[in-house]
């Protein structure tokens, strides 16, 4: 009886056996014959099968002869005979066919199905490993069926979530005391929870930076920029790849951001390498177009395929973005395999097979084991195949979205399904190499199908029935062109995009070959809806951008798919204007990552050479990245980036680096790199001192009203100049620079009474940095002398450095006078006479003591009166004089004010303290005639001291004279003015 309903009198015209029909182009149908198509050479097999007396289900398991070789040779023995020939392992195949028909004849049987569960478990099993009683697997029959509501469900379009719940389902992870039979569970179960996936995502992006850094590095000149895409692709792939190995290791299901951008950015680097390395080497087709004959005859399908791979840019290159979609497709499934056995080794169906068996089917499920039956008879299968033959479809989907055809038909005779197998072959071009060649000739196989305009038709047919779910529906559209019933299958944004660009590339091939083909097979007319595909690029992507999808118009919002849509696009002013947008957005922050990747695109795109491409958006990028390094602190990776952006820009955000970095050894590094990486040093050092120089100081009070001598607080800015000079000392060809630049603070640190700052600031430049000077000088320009505005440097620095050497004269005076003076005996409470002993040698003490004290004050009064007078009547025209006015612009510096004028306040500022403080120091001495000589000096005309004297200064200068002069009264020797009798 069960033979009796697997006979298939009526699947001779039913679509399946149509479509099998029409993808073996090399039997022979004619009406009535009984053709042979397999000839068996070992023991105990078929011979001379007769292919049309034998039942569906005899069929569907015969099938599996021919195993994965889906286009098999056509032989040639006697006089036209035409026999496929099987593969070697066809014996096993048979006997499993044979098996599985005995077991539908004789007595019932159970299930040729094994136990639901995982897959990894049934191996461990066959290779001897006992699991534990504690967890046994459920049999296949006690889980529960579906109801009618969810069998409805998995052909409903609009539920694509029932179907993702159907996928996955069987595989079942081993437990821990499962996995501890490997002698490996215990290490792991102890340290999963030690290692964590975020410290290595930060590691990992710490080295992404420096290999795309050492990337670039290596490949400098722009003949070598599809290598340089091809580094950034391989970094991308190393980094990734320790990621998911330490994410295995570590069994956690945590899949850090930091992963996920890293697969979206490899991929867009081995889109772009794909696409670019194609358009920069199109010349090598153009030169081939132009030899090629288009309207030669005899030749097969896929060499006119090839040639128009070869002429037509646009088709090659939506090629190579389903192939580059095809590939990511493929990644994906070997990161998350589907290893489900769907169906039993023999047979299909065999949960439906074993309902039939035992009468427990039921009315709603089909009579016929038949591959057309629930078709044609309008009915289901078990619940059970229903679920697997779903999850099944689906993952024949998932296979044609990776570009696995072979893999798909593989699944399908692997699963009981060969006759679906042999239709997706109908799909490949038809190829004879054996065309031409002599009788002699070895003969090679025949690839592709004949028929393969009827093979479409009879797909676009079949897809009218609506009881094919969607993921059967998009497998066959996938390959005959059907965009409509494609994209309910796609869940994501590069799912529409394959669909768009690999019916794109279905219908301009079709168009090729049949305005161009000489195959002697009548060619079927498609649907307009098939001629209706968009054929360009821009088409496509504004049909997806239109698309009603939610998630779809999430997704294209992306940067990365943004990114690689303009890449396909060939819109490289369009990209680079969408980065720029999104750099200067200030209400989009952007990660170093992110920046990175974006950077290093328009590095690519600077290396294209295009033509009116706006270079100030693309520097504008360049340098959003740098500052992020340079807050990031990767300070080593700076210059090579900086050197590429335009010489204003380098200098400033070199110098921007440079400013945070204190440490010496690490601003020689970072100075060594920017030399090696092209940079002009000696801009940037003085860009950074200039900078910081011209930060506004904390504010200190009116230090006009400080007392003399007072020392006001160095601060934390102050601090931060006086290191900056470091940057200039380095190279002896920047002492010209250093001496200016530290002239220029010392000016300002004095103006504010911050002399310790000040000698700081002095004590950084070298000392013999005049000598380096002259030196530098006389090898570059002989004899000549030094230029006006150099001479006038030197002498400021000259004038600074007496200045310094008078207030520290001043500051030993003054602490020898009232800190070190020694303190007098005191008298003995007792007058005993050790008491007066012991006084009289402590007396003694102090007179020698004292009279030591006295003749240190001595040298250190004249010292004072010495540097003083130095400063006071400072030789070449007087201190802080220029010896005359360059004819540049050089001496302006600190914003705007003139260096000129700054010199000449510092004038009325130093030079009437030092006066005082000389007069305090002579006059605490007791030299009141040295005193009232000051007024001598500041009166004289040689030096005009009296005009840098405010009038409140001068008043107080006469006073302190006049005490200097009553003082000197009460003496004998000379008047109150100081003079001789």
């Amino acid at each position: 009886k069960i033979v009796q309903c697997a006979r298939i009198e009526s699947t001779l015209g039913s679509s399946f056996y149509f479509l099998w029909t029409m993808s073996r182009g090399s039997i022979d149908d004619r009406p009535g014959t009984t053709s042979t198509i397999w000839e068996q050479e070992s023991e105990g097999s078929f011979q001379n099968v007769s292919f049309l007396k034998k039942s569906s289900l005899q069929r569907s398991a015969g099938l599996g002869l021919l195993g994965p070789q889906l286009s098999p040779a056509v032989v040639r023995s006697g006089k036209g005979s035409h026999v496929l020939r099987r593969r070697s392992e066809a014996t096993e195949r048979i006997q499993s066919s044979l098996a599985a028909l005995d077991d539908v004849v004789s007595t019932p049987q159970k299930s040729n199905r094994p136990p639901t569960g995982s897959l990894l478990k049934e191996r461990v099993l066959e290779a001897g490993l006992a699991f534990s009683s504690a967890s046994p697997s459920l049999p296949r029959r006690a889980q529960t069926p579906l109801s009618t509501t969810t069998r409805e469900q998995l052909y409903d379009v609009d539920t694509p979530q029932a179907l993702e719940n159907t996928f996955y389902q069987d595989q079942t992870l081993l437990t821990p005391g499962e996995l501890s039979k490997f002698g490996h569970a215990t290490f792991l179960e102890e340290n999963q929870h030690d290692i964590t996936m975020e410290e290595p995502a930060i590691k990992t992006g710490k080295e992404l930076l420096h290999s795309f850094h050492q990337a670039l590095k290596s490949h400098p000149d722009r003949s070598d920029i599809l290598e340089l895409v091809s580094s950034f692709e391989k970094a991308c792939q190393e980094e990734l790849e320790k990621l998911k190995g330490l994410q295995a290791y570590s069994r956690s299901t945590y899949r850090p951001p930091m992963m996920t951008e890293l697969n979206l950015e490899r991929s867009t680097w081995q889109l772009v390498g794909a696409l670019y390395g194609d358009r920069i080497n199109h010349d090598q087709y153009d030169d081939a177009v132009e030899h090629m004959d288009l309207m030669s005859s005899n030749r097969s399908d896929k060499e006119l395929a090839n040639e128009l791979y070869e002429r037509d840019d646009c088709v090659r290159q939506a090629q190579l973005v389903v192939d580059w979609l095809e590939k990511n497709a493929l990644s994906n499934l070997e990161e998350h395999p589907c290893k489900i056995n769907y169906f039993a080794d023999t047979i299909s169906w065999d949960n439906t097979f074993h309902d039939l068996q035992h009468g427990i089917g039921g009315k709603s499920v089909v009579s016929s084991l038949d591959i057309d039956a629930p078709t044609r008879e309008r009915k289901h299968l078990s619940d059970l195949d229903e679920k697997d033959e779903l999850s099944f479809s689906k993952h024949l989907f998932a296979c044609i979205c990776a570009g696995q055809l072979a893999k798909a038909q593989d699944l399908c005779v692997e699963c009981g399904q060969p006759w679906k197998a042999a239709v997706l072959e109908g799909w490949r071009l038809h190829h004879d190499p054996n065309r031409g060649k002599s009788v002699h000739d070895e003969l090679v196989p025949v690839e592709g199908n004949m028929r393969r305009s009827k093979w479409k038709k009879s797909c676009w047919e079949m897809l009218k029935d609506p009881d094919y779910s969607v993921y059967e529906k998009a497998v066959f559209s996938a390959l005959c062109g059907n965009l409509r019933l494609l994209l309910p299958a796609c869940q994501s944004y590069l799912d529409y995009t394959w669909a768009y660009f690999k019916v794109m590339v279905d219908v301009l091939m079709e168009q090729n070959l049949r305005s161009l083909s000489h195959n002697d097979e009548e060619v079927e007319d498609l649907p307009s809806e098939y001629w209706n595909t968009p054929f360009t690029p821009e088409a496509i992507f504004r049909e997806i951008d239109a698309c009603p999808s939610p998630l779809i118009q999430k997704q294209r919002q992306e940067y990365f798919y943004q990114v690689q849509k303009m890449v396909i696009l060939n819109d490289m002013k369009g990209l680079v204007t969408l980065v720029h947008g999104w750099v200067v957005d200030k209400n989009k922050t952007l990660t170093i990552h992110q920046l990175r990747f974006l950077s290093h695109l328009v590095i690519f795109i600077t290396g294209l050479g295009i033509e009116e491409m706006e270079e100030e958006k693309c520097t504008e990028i360049l340098e959003a990245f740098i500052r992020s390094l340079t807050r990031s602190g990767y300070h080593s990776l700076v210059a090579l980036y900086a050197a590429r952006v335009d010489f204003d820009r380098q200098i400033r955000c070199y110098a921007e680096l440079l400013e945070g970095i204190n440490v010496t050894d690490e601003q020689k590094r970072c100075l060594d790199l920017g030399k090696e990486a092209g940079l002009d040093i000696a801009a940037i050092t003085k860009s950074v001192v200039e900078n910081i120089r011209n930060m506004d100081p904390e504010d200190v009070g009116d230090v006009s009203a400080l007392e003399l001598g007072r020392e006001v607080e160095i601060t934390k800015i102050d601090r931060h100049k006086i290191e900056v000079i470091s940057w200039l000392v380095f190279e002896e060809s920047q002492r010209e620079e250093a001496i200016k630049q530290g002239n220029g603070l010392i000016r300002a640190f004095l103006a504010m009474r911050k002399h310790m700052a000040a000698r700081e600031v002095f004590l950084k430049i070298p000392p013999n940095s005049i000598e380096v000077i002259q030196r530098n000088w006389k090898m570059k320009a002989g004899s000549e002398p030094l230029p006006l505005a150099l001479s006038n440097d030197i002498k400021e620095y000259s004038c600074i450095q007496a200045y310094l050497d008078a207030i520290d004269a001043f500051n030993e005076w003054f602490v020898h006078f009232h800190n070190k003076k020694p303190a007098p005996p005191t008298q003995p409470l007792q007058n005993g006479f050790s008491d007066q002993l012991a006084l009289e040698q402590k007396l003694k003490q102090y007179h020698v003591e004292i009279g030591r004290w006295e003749e240190v004050k001595c040298t250190l009064i004249s010292n004072v009166e010495e540097k003083i007078t130095n400063v006071l009547c400072f030789v070449g025209g007087g201190w802080m004089i220029d010896q005359s006015e360059p004819d540049d612009e050089d001496s302006m510096t600190d914003q705007g004010d003139s260096r000129t004028n700054q010199m000449a306040l510092l004038r009325k500022l130093c030079l009437p303290q030092l006066t005082l403080l000389l007069h305090s120091v002579l006059h605490s001495s007791g030299m009141f005639a040295k005193c009232l000589k000051l007024a001598d000096l500041i009166a004289a005309e040689k030096f005009h001291l009296y005009q840098e004297f405010s009038q409140d200064e001068l008043q107080k200068l006469l006073q302190l004279l006049h005490k200097s002069a009553v003082s000197l009264a009460g003496d004998t020797r000379q008047d109150m003015f100081g003079y001789d009798f």
